[in-house]
């Protein structure tokens, strides 16, 4: 519509909703926004030609469609408070230069020449080609760098210099092209100097003392010539000759020289020098057993070939001297402190430090082993422990190894398992292949095993704790034990009070007792049928009828007869009135009170048909067949079913006669266990495998249907699923009931689960098993979706589409709320009931956490509002600071100094944010200065509990982590793809606007979702305004321009379903 009218508003005009606002209370115009802070408030950019503006303006972003401003009339330029341009065209409180403006400043000076009449320069600088200062250069503070070579032709003047490849305390040298050097071989520390090996090619003249403490090498030239006096403290190693002109001093350890010792005389105590003369010169002393044999000898002559004198190897002190064929038996013999090195000329050594003799003992020598040692020469000391010569006894004790019965410690040559061992603390014993035979021990002798004795055994007394045999007569008025190959003859009896062995003949009586008349009790035995019986017999040969009674005694009375077995094999026991009728066995307890607790058991012999009955009251409770063994409860005949006869069968008049349980009372975990077994052995006890399609078990319903109870009604059957193999029987079941004749598969559990309609019909991915209605089959049918809306069914659709963005979906436990942007109640969106906190309060201190959210494990937060409210008492706008503490993370800002005008609210969040548990909040409130300040802001939060919230993921990073300028992680969605719901970026930096980079890294692809965004000086930005899907495995990752000036924050949620 066009009106070509002139309007006239007195009361105020709303174009849209926030589009424009005249407020006539305040005279303020606003576009884009309902809330205008000033006389023209405008939420966006200002588009135009040209701008006239009197007073001081702000303008965060100023645009050419062209790309250039053509003409900018300003009388100083600022950047907020602070001067850049000021009315003379001077830059002023410049921080730094970008890229450009240093490249055209560089290029400026590069195309020179370029006079300065006074060049200060606080900072670095750099001089790549050639400049000349006529006055010199006054370094007033910090370091000059050149990167090339400084020719200083008139010379050079400094209080200090400094040259940074040389190194605090070394000797500064002149090297080649007269550069200085320097080297750790030659230091001084500034009273010492030290050098790792100093070459002296002249003479060396030292006024002071040389301090040689590691010792002084001397080689070739003329050696080292002392005029005056030395003193060596250690040790001074000379390999030439060395002249000593005065008298010197040795210390310490003395002089150690492997050559000849040339002197004109020899002063000082020697007295401390063995094996000479102490008042000799220039001699050799020898001395034998503390004798001095001969003294100022100048020489020792070993007559005769052979003859070798060496150094000890292990002891340079020692000297070894052989003579050749001397000494008796041609044998050296080597004295001193260590073993000699070569044992096998055959030495032998005299330990000086023992004062002993040992022998080289090889058993490779003598064919007994491989191991070569020194032994002792005698191995017996002087208080008669020893061997004196041969032929004589042993004056001292031998003492053995204790050993053990397989390895006695004294052993016969050749036979390693036989001699004595002695293992037992005060007993040895007698081993012969390994086995003890003899034992001498503190209480006496013990023999094992047989011991065969010639002669006669005189004892007094004797424990035999295994059997004694004697082969001839044995009198003894008291035996224990008699194994007897003759008749043994009692002649008081026989006396038998413990358990008595009879060992008799096959098929016989072994013991009879013979009480007269004929009659005789007998214990046979007949090992060739197993029989061993106990009888009741005629012994007088005409067969008299005979029976067996057993009593007990009772207390306080006399023997009682409990049981008596007739002639005629009858069994009566007390209580049975002497007579048991047709039953062939019956026990009843009735005399003895208790009545309700009798039992019989009554056997019959009728051909095959015998059985066993078990009664209570007189009435059957159980009967075992005796023609297969079936067991009957509750009946006495067997009804065969399908024409299979139970093993076993329940039968009752009513619920409780005919219902069997099985309970587990133990006190543990087990249950009551069932089985159902089957093997293909053919024979009881078998284990062979079963094969494929083989029934394991089979559970049949079966019902009376007028004419017989075999009709069956339903089936639980498990079936081999293949053939079996070790510890595995793949089997699946089947489950059929009945709708008219017979049992009818409906549904099948496979081995791997799966279930099957009426058979092996699995169905295909996806499907679930749908209702056919009241009188038809389930069957397998594509998922499908049901929609109601106030109980009536508005579809069956296959798939739900949720027109339009921002739409969002979460599980909480068996309900899946969705919310629809813009519209609709419950659920997430408007109206949301699935809201489950809220707090709020006045911000106070600084950084202080307004809320926490709770600790429990598995659960995550929503925070779907915080609002920040001005309630400044001074009519004054003030500014909110809020962060998020991820507990495990760090802390991140989510808004910095966002301003809130006078009398007005502001929503802080955009898009909701993910927290975990543990997870604060924190808020700051400051003045319109940006100082601190308390009670100034109100703050109301809303959030919703999510009871499982695994897949739902909030992070945020903050300066702790963004402190650099590289490419940082701030989100991996690892093992599933992720919606993004949220990405929040704060600055956080007091300079101005800073720019950052947000990206997806998916495989080897990079994009970007903002590059180089400029966030305004406490500047709050949501870059999500609807949900983003990534891959499984993408990476969001963040880059600031300037480090430490950003905090960001991100929402998903991992799609696991």
């Amino acid at each position: 519509m066009a009106v070509n009218k002139n309007f006239v508003v007195k009361n105020g005009l709303e174009v849209g909703t926030d589009l424009i606002l005249a407020n006539t209370t305040n005279s303020r115009v606003g576009i884009g926004t309902s809330l205008p802070t000033d006389t023209l408030h405008v939420n966006g950019g200002i588009a135009g030609t040209d701008f006239v503006i009197s007073g001081i303006a702000t303008i965060p972003t100023l645009n050419s469609t062209t790309g250039t401003i053509t003409n900018l009339s300003a009388t100083t330029i600022s950047m907020g408070s602070t001067a850049i341009v000021n009315s003379a065209r001077q830059l002023q409180n410049i921080a730094s230069l970008d890229a450009t403006t240093t490249a055209t400043i560089e290029a400026a000076i590069e195309a020179g020449p370029n006079t300065f009449a006074n060049l200060n320069i606080t900072g670095v600088s750099t001089f790549v080609g050639l400049a000349t200062f006529g006055s010199g250069i006054e370094v007033q503070a910090g370091v000059s760098t050149f990167a090339g070579l400084v020719d200083i032709n008139g010379g050079g003047q400094a209080n200090t210099f400094k040259v940074e490849d040389l190194t605090t305390g070394r000797v500064v040298t002149v090297g080649a092209g007269g550069e200085l050097q320097d080297n750790n071989n030659l230091v001084f520390d500034g009273y010492t100097l030290t050098t790792a090996g100093a070459n002296v090619t002249g003479v060396t003249t030292s006024s002071g003392l040389i301090d040689a403490n590691g010792g002084v090498n001397i080689s070739g030239g003329s050696g080292l010539e002392v005029t005056g006096a030395a003193t060596v403290s250690t040790t001074l190693g000379v390999t030439g000759t060395t002249t000593l002109a005065g008298i010197n001093t040795f210390t310490s350890d003395g002089a150690n020289i492997l050559g000849i010792v040339t002197a004109t005389a020899f002063h000082g105590d020697i007295s401390n020098a063995t094996g000479v003369s102490t008042n000799i010169v220039a001699s050799v002393g020898i001395q034998s057993g503390g004798a001095v044999i001969g003294a100022g000898i100048t020489g020792l002559n070993f007559v005769g070939a052979g003859n070798s004198i060496l150094v000890n190897g292990s002891n340079a002190g020692i000297v070894d001297i052989s003579i050749a064929g001397g000494g008796g038996a041609g044998a050296a013999t080597s004295v001193g402190g260590a073993a000699p090195v070569d044992p096998a000329l055959g030495q032998l050594w005299f330990n000086n430090s023992v004062a002993r003799t040992f022998i080289w003992y090889d058993e490779a020598k003598l064919s007994i082993g491989s191991s070569a040692y020194w032994v002792d020469a005698s191995p017996f000391d002087m208080q008669g422990q020893f061997l004196e010569k041969t032929g004589d006894n042993m004056g001292g004790a031998l003492g053995i190894s204790s050993g053990s019965l397989a390895a006695p410690g004294l052993f016969i040559n050749g036979s390693t398992n036989t001699g004595i061992a002695a293992f037992k603390s005060n007993e040895f014993s007698f081993v012969s292949s390994g086995t003890e035979k003899f034992n001498v021990n503190a209480t006496g002798a013990r023999i094992v095993g047989t011991t065969t004795v010639t002669g006669n055994i005189n004892a007094i007394d004797g424990v035999f704790t295994g059997n004694v045999t004697v082969g001839g007569t044995l009198t003894k008025q008291d035996v224990t034990n008699i194994d007897s190959v003759g008749v043994i003859t009692a002649r008081a009896g026989i006396d038998c009070t413990g358990i008595t062995s009879i060992t008799g003949a096959d098929d016989t009586d072994n013991f009879v007792i013979d009480v007269g008349g004929g009659t005789q009790f007998a214990v046979h035995t007949d090992t060739t049928d197993g029989e061993v019986s106990l009888r009741s017999q005629d012994g007088s040969g005409n067969n008299y009828s005979k029976y067996m009674t057993f009593f007990t005694q009772p207390s306080g009375a006399a023997a009682v007869e409990r049981l008596r077995i007739t002639s005629d094999g009858k069994y009566y026991f007390t209580g049975t009135g002497g007579g048991s009728g047709s039953r062939g066995l019956e026990i009843d307890t009735e005399s003895v009170g208790a009545a309700d607790e009798g039992v019989i058991l009554n056997a019959r012999a009728s051909g095959t048909t015998g059985r066993i009955k078990f009664q209570t009251n007189s009435a059957t409770a159980m009967t075992i067949l005796g023609n297969g063994g079936s067991v009957l409860v509750g009946t006495d005949s067997n009804r065969t079913i399908n024409a299979h006869s139970p093993k076993f069968q329940l039968s009752g008049t009513d619920y409780s006669t005919s219902t069997a349980s099985v309970i587990n009372n133990a006190a543990d975990a087990t249950g009551a266990y069932l089985f159902f077994s089957k093997q293909r052995s053919g024979a009881a006890g078998g284990n062979t495998a079963v094969n494929q399609d083989d029934i394991i078990g089979d559970i049949r319903f079966t019902a009376g249907d007028g004419t017989d109870i075999e009709t069956g009604a339903a089936r639980i059957t498990v079936v081999a699923a293949s053939n079996a193999g070790s510890n595995s029987v793949p089997s699946f079941m089947r489950f059929s009931t009945t709708k008219t004749t017979g049992p009818v598969e409906r549904l099948r559990i496979s081995e791997d689960g799966a279930f099957g309609l009426a058979g092996a019909n699995y169905g295909t991915a996806g499907q679930v098993i749908k209702s056919g209605g009241s009188g038809a089959s389930v069957a397998w049918g594509d998922a499908t979706v049901g929609v109601s809306s106030a109980g009536t069914s508005i579809g069956n659709a296959t798939t739900l589409n949720f027109i339009g963005a921002g739409n969002t979906f979460a599980v909480t436990g068996s309900t899946i709320d969705v919310s629809i942007a813009g519209g609709g109640g419950g659920g997430s969106g408007d109206f949301n009931t699935g809201l489950s906190g809220e707090f709020h309060g006045t911000a106070v201190g600084l950084g202080s956490t307004v809320f926490t959210f709770p600790s429990t494990a598995g659960k995550k937060y929503i925070l779907r509002s915080l609002l920040a409210t001005n309630v400044a008492t001074a009519n004054t706008e003030v500014n909110a600071i809020g962060a998020f503490d991820f507990n495990g993370g760090e802390r991140s800002y989510m808004a910095y100094n966002i301003p809130i005008p006078v009398g007005m609210a502001a929503e802080m969040l955009r898009q909701p944010q993910v927290l975990n548990p543990s997870d604060k909040i924190l808020l700051r409130s400051t003045d319109i200065d940006r100082n601190g300040v308390d009670s100034v802001i109100e703050y109301y939060g809303t959030y919703e509990t999510l009871d499982s919230g695994t897949d739902y993921i909030g992070v945020g990073l903050g300066a702790n982590t963004l402190n650099n300028t590289s490419l940082n992680t701030l989100y991996t969605s690892t093992g599933a793809p992720s919606v993004l719901q949220s990405i929040r970026i704060a600055n956080i930096s007091d300079a101005g606007p800073k720019p950052i980079s947000v990206q997806v890294v998916d495989g080897g692809e990079t994009i970007r979702l903002v590059e180089n965004l400029i966030i305004p000086k406490y500047g709050s930005v949501e870059i999500l305004d609807n949900q983003k899907r990534i891959a499984s495995g993408a990476i969001i990752k963040v880059q600031l321009d300037e480090a430490s000036t950003m905090g960001v924050q991100l929402s998903a949620k991992k799609i696991t379903s």
